[in-house]
C-alpha cells in the first residue's frame, strides 16, 4: 500500500498587540515523535473526535498556556510535518496541522503545562528561525513575513 496515514491537529500562532509570537519549548520527555531536542513550537494539539478545529485550538491554547481569552482566530495555512509520530496504537503516522493566527491581549504570565519547559515572545523573524527545527521552509518563510 502506497497511501500514508495522517493525524490532524491544530496549532496557534498566538500574537499579542506588540506583533510578537508566543512559542513554547517542548519537554522532550513528553514527546510522542522521534526527537532528541527540546525544540520551540506553537501551542496546539490533536483534534478530539467530534470537536471543531476552532474549539480544539482554543482548548489547546488554554491547556498549554493558561490563556483563556482569544479574541480573533483565522486559518493561516495547512502544513504537513515531515517527522513521523507514534499513535496510541503504536502505528507511526504523518501529521497534518491546521495553523491559525490567534490574537490575544498582552498577558503578564504564561502558565505552561508539563508538556513544555519554557515560553517566550518573539518577533516573527526570530520565531521563524526557531520553528525551522520542525517546520518546512515554506512555512517558516511565511511566518517571517508576518507584520
Amino acid at each position: 500500500m502506497n497511501e500514508d496515514i495522517f493525524q490532524v491537529g491544530v496549532k496557534a500562532l498566538v500574537r499579542n498587540n506588540n506583533n510578537e509570537i508566543l512559542l513554547l519549548r517542548v519537554n522532550k520527555k513528553r514527546l510522542r515523535e522521534h526527537s532528541h531536542v527540546a525544540y520551540w513550537d506553537m501551542p496546539g494539539g490533536r483534534i478530539r473526535f467530534g470537536e471543531k478545529p476552532e474549539i480544539a485550538l482554543k482548548r489547546e491554547i488554554k491547556e498549554e498556556t493558561g490563556i483563556k481569552k482569544v479574541y480573533d482566530t483565522a486559518l493561516l495555512t495547512t502544513v504537513i510535518i515531515e517527522r513521523r509520530i507514534a499513535s496510541e496504537s503504536g502505528l507511526e503516522t504523518g501529521l497534518v496541522l491546521m495553523v491559525y493566527i490567534a490574537m490575544i491581549e498582552t498577558v503578564s504570565k504564561i502558565k505552561i503545562s508539563d508538556e513544555h519547559i519554557e515560553s517566550g515572545w518573539f518577533t516573527p523573524t526570530r520565531a521563524a528561525r526557531l520553528l525551522a527545527v520542525k517546520y518546512p521552509k515554506e512555512f517558516t518563510k511565511l511566518i517571517a513575513r508576518l507584520i
